[in-house]
């Protein structure tokens, strides 16, 4: 009898459900929404447990999380998992609608409708508006760092890198008059009556924060690299709030340039502006 692998399955990228078993076991191995492909099994990844020389029929077998797969399963690795996709689609579409229509304003048929996905489906990844927030937030997070990373890389000098944050005010101009800073917006509503959500849409701040006070510090300024951070991020909230308010872009141009000349001056060495 041809030997057969007991892997952990932590992904699956596709099951021909015409084979043996894997029909019964639909639910708990692929999530609700995985299509019957009639394709060749592939497994996307797995953790090698044991190998064992049992009677296993073609295509396998699922014990709790276990699938006894035949060694001539196609392992394909690198492939991108359709859950994975599903919810990276939600938590895009939740963060397009805290912004724009606020977290308390967003429904979860708002998010189902956004996202193009069955509802029944979206409680597959979340069980509450709550952690879709999280996950957005996440996501969020994580664009901010990617963002900077490449800041860092193509900016040669600290005072480039601070143009080049300000220049998000001229970049985000419409969306800002619209409505207003995405994360300054979602703390402000958070922060109400959600403290614990609060809380975590805070370190959309901290990353920007902390990235502020590094080109503060490189620029000659490290005792006081923090409070210029803080200086340089709560004007730009007050430019997109009072744009926002009066739906004024010729407002947030002339305030983004006079915060470009105090940066300039900073860079020049005048502490006296600091």
């Amino acid at each position: 009898m041809p030997q057969a692998l007991a892997y952990l399955v932590t992904s699956v990228a596709e099951v021909d459900y015409s084979l043996p078993r894997f029909a019964d076991f639909r639910p708990s191995l692929l999530g609700p929404e995985q299509p019957r492909t009639g394709r060749t099994p592939i497994i996307k990844s797995a953790s090698l447990l044991r190998d064992d020389s049992s009677n296993v029929p073609l295509g396998g077998s699922l014990y709790c999380g276990l699938v006894l797969i035949h060694t001539s399963v196609l392992v394909a690795k690198g492939m991108p998992k359709k859950s994975e996709r599903t919810r990276q689609r939600i938590v895009e579409a939740a963060n397009r609608l805290f912004y724009h229509k606020g977290y308390n304003q967003t429904s979860f048929s708002d998010v189902v409708t956004a996202a193009d996905v069955p509802r029944g489906n979206i409680y597959y990844y979340f069980k509450t508006k709550d952690e879709i927030l999280e996950a957005a937030i996440g996501y969020r997070i994580g664009r901010i760092r990617h963002m900077l990373e490449g800041w860092n890389g193509n900016y040669r000098t600290p005072i480039e890198r601070l143009h080049r944050f300000i220049d998000i005010l001229s970049d985000s101009a419409e969306a800002i008059m619209r409505y207003g800073c995405p994360m300054g917006t979602l703390n402000t509503e958070l922060g109400k009556s959600q403290a614990k959500l609060q809380e975590q849409a805070e370190n959309l701040f901290k990353v920007f924060e902390s990235w502020l006070s590094d080109q503060f510090a490189e620029l000659g300024y490290a005792g006081r690299a923090h409070e210029l951070a803080l200086r340089l991020m709560s004007q730009g909230q007050g430019i997109s709030v009072l744009a926002h308010v009066h739906n004024d872009p010729g407002f947030l141009r002339r305030e983004k340039q006079r915060l470009g000349e105090w940066l300039n001056q900073l860079a020049d060495g005048n502490d006296d502006c600091a």
